[in-house]
Formats: C-alpha cells, structure tokens, sequence
C-alpha cells in the first residue's frame, strides 16, 4: 500500500524536498495511517511535520481520550504537536451550519493558522477512496455536471490528500499489519448525517450486490472525469484565447470560434458569459445555444441573455455586452447580480460577494444582517423583491418546505408588514427574509466549494 501512495504522490506532485506539512490527525484510522505514511516519508523528501488535532467538544470524555491519544503519538515519534478546543455544537447554532460543517471549517482554519506560524507548506488530510466515492455519489443524487462528478480532487492550492489512492479497507489492513491501534468515533455510525448513509448502507450494499469493487471503480470514474473535465477546460481556454477579445467591458467572440469543435465551441461562449456576468450560476443551455445561433443570422440581430447581457451579432462574430449597472426590475423587486451592492428604496443596502469555502473561514456571521449561503445550491436568478404567491422555504435538511406566508403568520408579523418585507429570493424559493429566517436549502455544508456572502445594513429587524 506505500508504494502505491508514494507513486500516487509523485504523480500529482504533492511533496517536494525539505516541504514542511501541517497534518490532520483526529486520531481515527484514516488520519494515523496519513501520520505513518508520513513519517515513512521523512527520510526521502527531508520533510518536517506538525500534527494538529481538534476536540470538537462533542463526545465527552472520548474527546479527550482521542486527544491525548493523538499527542501520545506526535511525542512518542518527535513530532510537534498543536492541539484545539472548540465548541463545535455552539459555532453550529451561532454560524447557522451542520455540526460536520461547522467541525470542518474550523479544522482547515486551525491548520490554516499553524500552516502560517511555521511558515509550513503544505497542509496534509486524510481523505481516502471512499471518502472520493461518497462524494461522487453524494453530488450525483443531488444534482451535478462534469465537475461535481469529479469527487475529491488530490490537490487543491495548499492542501493534499495522499490516501485517496487507497480504499478505508486497506488502511485499515495495514494498520493491522503493523499492530497499530487506532481510535473509532461512534458519530461515523450513526444514521444523523446523509453521508453517513451513503458510507453504512448504499455502498457495502453495492459492494455485496453489484460488484465487490464498486468503491474502486467509483473513484476511479471520478479520476476519469476529473481528467476529461480538466482537458475540456484547457482546451475551452486555448480556444478562448484565440477566438475571443475583451473591450470596453464586452466580450467579442470571433467567427474562427466556429471552427472548433462544438463543445469546444459552447465551452468559450460559456466562459465568456461567466466572465461578463461574473458568476456561472442561472447561465444555462438555452441561453449558450441563443448567442452560438447569432452566428447563422444577419448583423444586428441580438439575443436577450440573464443580468441585464445581451449577444448582438456584428461583422467579426457575436458581441456580448452589458448595457448599464442598473438592477433589472421586476414587478415587486429587482434582479441582482454577484457580486454588486444594491440599495433598497427604504434606506440600507445589501451587499453581495462570493469567495471559496477555504478561505476567510474565521469570519463566518454570528448576527441577522449577515449570513452565508451554499452558492452552488442557487438553481435560478437572484432577486430582491417583497413576497408574492408561491413563495416557500425549506424548513428542514430533508427538504420539508413551508409556505412563506405561512411562516409569517406564525412568526405573528402584522399583514401590512408582511408586504414591506424584503427577501432575497431564488426563484420561488425564499433564501433569506432579511433580518430573520434563512433557508435551509442553502446551508454551508462539507460539500460547500462557494459561499455567497450577503450583508444587509441601514435596515431594521425582519425587513422591517
């Protein structure tokens, strides 16, 4: 099995000489067999390790067991440790998150701020094979393209994952081989948690009905695709290269764009797209195939886009633009874009922003004029309206919804206040009533890659 990780590593260029790595150890299987790796691989790259571990103050005294189980281990093999406590149910209710997520964020923020203090390089998790499969999985059942097929990627910026070449059987095994005891955490059987549910029942179901293989060859898929999507997308931008030019804040798309293969071809009006409209979010097929067809009419002709863009045909191909920065209206509201700021017609002013979930993890919200979303969950336009008929929100992780207007009257708002209220709206589907209730269809989860920061100032509570 190190053999196998060690050349897993070298293939995607995880260690380098004299690296120093910040790892996460909890103390589970998956994390001490990391540990072990390792330190197996001290002698050859010079590497220089720091252990951190986090009680989560969730399991009492097998916390602390775990904990000093963790710092036994750094000690015993010369290894610094940097240990944490956190009250992880706490930041859960304060933060508006799962308890799994609120833990994780905090974990990548701890290693975050050991990585910086000792000038290390890089920061060391211990996701294996079906970790990348339940993910695979997880993604698919909820909805995905190309990229969330993927799984688990084994390089992201700073962080690697060099066990996700082995499946949780093998770690286990060599761990057995070596006499190495381990510590188990009785939250990974429980049933609480979907992803819990993939890992008890899905897929040693799969593995016993379908094929004995079936984590292997799921993480193998995702290796697949993660390989095609990333040829796809270098190919999509040498074509955008050559084919498309920014001016005066629009897009020109070339006629030699045709010449490329079409998914090639609806790749770069894609990637223009996005970049005019800055997100990739409500960007859809029908709207790529509108401006690819511009190419087959005579000048002038144009095709309405999302955010206020329109394709217009011309002499050298198609030209997208966007004509002012005024919010588009609706008939009670207004659209928005991400980023922008947005002022309502009351007073105050909302603010939103994107960035990636690893990053600025320490500033998660603690107040109602600030919360966090799940952008890749938004399924179509962003609005900033007051209510209308049909609005409803997601009371509960499993999808339960409740009508918006009858949450209000259980909330006891008076009616001629229920209709100043303003709400940031996906559609139908109510995503937060400013100052008050947020959507649970748009909770921070440990499957988050964006978070769209909304922040409301200058207004009162509830909307109001």
């Amino acid at each position: 099995m190190l053999e196998k990780i060690r050349a897993y590593i070298k293939e995607n260029g995880m260690l380098k000489r004299k690296d120093k790595i910040v790892a996460g150890i909890s103390g589970g299987a998956d994390s001490v067999c990391l540990f072990f790796v390792l330190l197996e691989l001290c002698r050859e790259y010079e590497l220089e390790l720091f252990a951190v571990h986090v009680n989560h103050g969730i399991r009492g005294a097998e916390a602390f067991e775990d904990e000093a189980f963790v710092k036994s281990l750094a000690r015993e093999h010369k290894v610094a440790f940097e240990g944490f406590h956190a009250d992880i149910p706490a930041m859960a209710r304060e933060r508006g998150v799962g308890e799994e997520e609120a833990g994780r964020i905090y974990r990548y923020k701890v290693m975050e701020e050991v990585r910086e203090r000792y000038g290390a390089d890089k920061i060391a998790v211990a996701h294996n094979q079906n970790d990348c499969a339940e993910t695979v999985l997880l993604n698919l059942f909820r909805g995905t393209g190309l990229l969330g097929m993927s799984g688990i990627p084994p390089v992201r910026e700073r962080i690697i994952r060099p066990l996700l070449c082995v499946s949780r059987k093998e770690i286990e095994e060599w761990l057995l081989e070596r006499q190495q005891p381990y510590r188990t955490d009785c939250s990974n059987f429980s049933d609480g948690y979907t992803r819990n549910r993939i890992r008890l029942h899905l897929l040693p179901m799969a593995e016993r009905e379908v094929n004995e293989k079936a984590v292997e060859h799921t993480a193998k898929a995702a290796f697949f695709l993660r390989e095609a999507s990333d040829y796809i997308e270098k190919k999509i931008k040498e074509a955008f290269e050559r084919n498309v030019s920014e001016r005066n804040g629009a897009y020109s798309i070339r006629n030699g764009i045709l010449e490329e293969e079409p998914v090639i071809v609806k790749g770069a009006i894609r990637l223009a797209l996005e970049r005019l409209a800055g997100r990739r979010k409500d960007l859809e097929s029908c709207h790529i195939d509108g401006v690819q067809n511009l190419f087959s009419k005579q000048t002038g002709k144009e095709s309405c886009l999302p955010y206020g863009m329109k394709a217009r045909r011309d002499y050298d191909g198609v030209l997208l633009l966007k004509e002012g920065k005024e919010p588009v209206l609706l008939e009670n509201g207004f659209a928005v874009l991400v980023p922008g700021k947005y002022p309502l017609p009351e007073g105050g002013e909302v603010c939103l922003e994107l960035f990636p979930v690893e990053e600025k993890v320490a500033e998660i919200p603690k107040n109602d004029c600030t919360k966090w979303f799940d952008y890749d969950r938004i399924k179509n336009g962003l609005s900033l309206r007051h209510k209308r008929t049909g609005d409803y929100l997601q009371i509960r992780e499993d999808g339960g919804r409740k009508k918006l207007k009858d949450d209000l009257i259980d909330r006891k708002i008076p009616r001629q206040e229920r209709e100043r209220l303003w709400l940031l709206a996906d559609g139908s589907h109510i995503m937060w009533v400013l100052g008050g209730r947020t959507s649970e269809g748009y909770r921070i989860t440990e499957e988050t890659v964006t978070i769209l920061k909304v922040k409301w100032s200058g207004g009162k509570q509830d909307g109001r």
